[in-house]
């Protein structure tokens, strides 16, 4: 039951979700070993983006460290973990990329991977987040960003391991440059705080992020 929340962490609580700074690919060729190259990026200035709301999300790019707190019924920090999370640009800038693990110190081990990208049509962002726990597919984000608050909210929906679905609000928001917190709220009969994640750069901005070599 613990994990059964834990999609967001940042899309998530991604929740599924604020501008980041950039990843450029790799002059290099991928190295003989299979490790993946890295390289300072470009200025985000010189990055070209498919849409201006692509660009918005740039200012998440880069590696961060993470906090997150379990909450329980009573409103209580229930459980805590922490972790880190990567964030970098792919396929050309057009999808963002996060990379999240928590529990190394405490256990068990937590890992979650998460794709975000514009969806033009639909006029929002849309993303998905697999993790190592969940056994029925991924979770689902939909989601808006606030230029005034430099918050991402996102609906997200997920399924249970019997198949029903479970509805959560993730809202992350830019405390500054260099912290982040994405609260998850379950949706229901009533709206209930699960889960409080708070990121902090782990190199000072602007650090950048190379994107996956070859992407």
């Amino acid at each position: 039951m613990r994990r059964d929340t834990r999609f967001a962490g940042t899309m998530a609580c991604g929740v599924v979700l604020a501008a980041l700074l950039v990843a450029a690919r790799s002059a290099e060729p991928p190295s003989k070993k299979g490790v993946e190259d890295t390289k300072p990026a470009r200025d985000s200035k010189q990055v070209d983006f498919a849409s201006p709301e692509l660009a918005k999300l740039d200012v998440f790019v880069g590696p961060w460290n993470v906090t997150e707190n379990h909450i329980n019924a009573k409103g209580e920090v229930a459980a805590t973990a922490k972790g880190t999370e990567e964030i970098a640009w792919t396929l050309d800038n057009h999808v963002l990329r996060r990379m999240y693990i928590t529990g190394e110190e405490t256990g068990p081990l937590f890992r979650a991977s998460g794709m975000l990208t514009w969806n033009e049509a639909e006029k929002k962002y849309c993303g998905v987040w697999f993790d190592n726990v969940s056994t029925a597919g991924p979770t689902v984000l939909k989601g808006t960003w606030e230029d005034e608050t430099r918050t991402m909210v996102f609906n997200a929906e997920a399924m249970t391991r019997e198949g029903k679905p479970m509805r959560y609000k993730v809202v992350e928001r830019f405390i500054d440059d260099e912290t982040r917190v994405a609260t998850t709220y379950r949706l229901g009969g009533e709206v209930v705080k699960v889960l409080e994640v708070r990121y902090q750069r782990a190199t000072p901005c602007p650090s950048k992020l190379m994107l996956v070599p070859g992407q």
